[in-house]
């Protein structure tokens, strides 16, 4: 249980980390992002609205985490649901990015593996202490 507990608490710091990252400004942004070769993103509105409000609820999903990993026991049920949900998006973007976008910055297929690392874990921790 508590290598479970662990995974779940590093996960709510990653989640509550790319929180931060909604306070940047987008010249700051795009100049974090040039070392990874990645082109930098628009000026919009639009774009910034939706990835704060997607860095919002990646802060609420990290709250989520660490309620879950201070009583793994009780809440065993949403934590398989967090591993599953993990899994299947990871899937999805793995789709998106070699299928729909199809990237060639090795970069973007870091976060759909973590996720599918983070989800395969959580699903057999949870079942091994079932």
């Amino acid at each position: 249980m508590k290598t479970l507990k662990v995974l779940l608490w590093i996960m709510a710091v990653v989640y509550l980390l790319a929180f931060l990252s909604s306070f940047l400004p987008l010249d700051t942004f795009n100049l974090l992002m040039k070392p990874f070769d990645m082109d930098p993103l628009p000026d919009s509105t639009l774009l910034s609205y939706a990835y704060k409000i997607l860095m919002l609820c990646a802060a609420v999903i990290g709250v989520f985490l660490i309620v879950m990993a201070r009583d793994p026991k009780k809440h065993k049920k949403m934590i398989k649901l967090v591993g599953w949900a993990s899994i299947l998006i990871a899937a999805y973007m793995l789709f998106l990015t070699f299928f729909v976008f199809k990237f060639e910055n090795r970069w973007f297929y870091a976060d759909p593996i973590f996720y599918l690392i983070f989800g395969v874990a959580i699903v057999k921790l949870i079942k091994k202490h079932g």
